[in-house]
């Protein structure tokens, strides 16, 4: 049992999985949308942002906190979940290893036309820089 924020949103229909050919993969969320929408609705995003990485900090600081805000979930159940949690809002290394072998996997499917370095083009990280430098958080 792990992420048990992901699995309440996906079983309520709230967030859907998205396809993973690993099943060791630990990438626990990308935000996704067009250029227009991250233009049009950055505040919104960027607020997101922010008030994930307080749920961050509570994890950090006070997981006995973290583990009883919002949860109707037993609690020794809870704090065996959340206690294996790690967090890194900033690609890694292995994050782009990763994102570099899912490309070759869905060239090789037909599932995209060609493989993208998400270390040159194609991720903007400026939102969620700008919502660490508010809330103070060091990656």
């Amino acid at each position: 049992m792990n992420n048990p924020q992901a699995a309440i949103a996906i079983d309520r229909g709230y967030a859907r999985t998205v396809e993973t050919f690993c099943k060791y993969a630990n990438n626990l969320w990308i935000i996704m949308a067009n250029g227009k929408t991250l233009k049009k609705d950055r505040d919104v995003y960027t607020k997101f942002l922010r008030g994930f990485i307080r749920g961050m900090k509570l994890h950090r600081d006070n997981r006995d906190k973290f583990a009883r805000k919002g949860s109707k979930i037993k609690l020794k159940i809870v704090k065996a979940s959340v206690n294996d949690l790690t967090f890194g809002l900033l690609p890694s290394e292995a994050d782009y290893k990763w994102f570099d072998h899912m490309g070759k996997v869905l060239l090789e499917k037909r599932k995209a036309k060609r493989t993208v370095d998400l270390r040159k083009e194609g991720m903007d990280l400026s939102m969620v820089k700008e919502a660490m430098a508010a809330e103070g958080w060091k990656n």
